[in-house]
């Protein structure tokens, strides 16, 4: 029973993991694309790089939506209209150069796993790194003057919660395939582990 449910357990975790990596892959295209800061028209572009209609505007334009211009072209006697967008260039935030990071966060995190093995260790690399996005997020707000609650919930989730969530579920599809050869008790202990006020480190 425990096995099985180990094994569905693992097939979750798998299959979110890969649908991630999927959507990680797509926005990474479109952000190279977009990079130029010309213009590219959403039909050409989704066709250019392999990417869904439904994902650029279901996924990526929910995501990245704010670092975005559009345009419609009323001029050339089309209809629908075609649909034009670009990237907005920021002051102290480039969307490509984080999702970049985050790959870069997730191999660590792999690398740091595999040659300790220690689950306390890698929750506390992850604590450490959401901790480094916030204060990246706070920074953000600041430099644009960001005032708006619902903007800057939009810029939390890029800038925090993304690399939390996809960090943390490398992590459970890490435990659940090293599983024998990992201490959970050892590592509840460590976690939940607190020193008394005023106690020597």
């Amino acid at each position: 029973m425990i096995y099985y449910r180990c094994k569905i357990i693992y097939e979750v975790v798998m299959n979110m993991s890969e649908n991630m990596e999927k959507a990680y892959k797509a926005t990474i295209r479109i952000l190279n694309r977009l990079s130029d800061f010309e213009w590219h028209r959403t039909k050409d572009l989704t066709v250019e790089i392999h990417v869904s209609s439904k994902t650029f505007y279901t996924k990526f334009l929910k995501d990245f939506g704010l670092f975005v211009e559009k345009r419609e072209d009323k001029e050339n006697g089309k209809y629908p209209y075609p649909v034009y967008y670009k990237l907005r260039p920021m002051l102290s935030f480039s969307p490509l150069e984080q999702m970049l990071l985050l790959q870069s966060e997730l191999e660590d995190v792999e690398r740091e796993f595999l040659e300790r093995k220690s689950i306390s260790f890698a929750m506390k690399q992850i604590r450490a790194l959401s901790d480094i996005h916030l204060i990246k997020a706070l920074a953000f707000f600041k430099d644009h003057n960001i005032r708006d609650m619902k903007t800057a919930k939009r810029l939390f989730n890029l800038f925090v919660w993304k690399s939390y969530e996809k960090v943390t579920l490398k992590l459970a599809e890490l435990s659940i395939k090293f599983m024998d050869e990992l201490d959970f008790e050892k590592a509840v202990k460590e976690v939940c582990e607190v020193k008394e006020i005023g106690e020597e480190e």
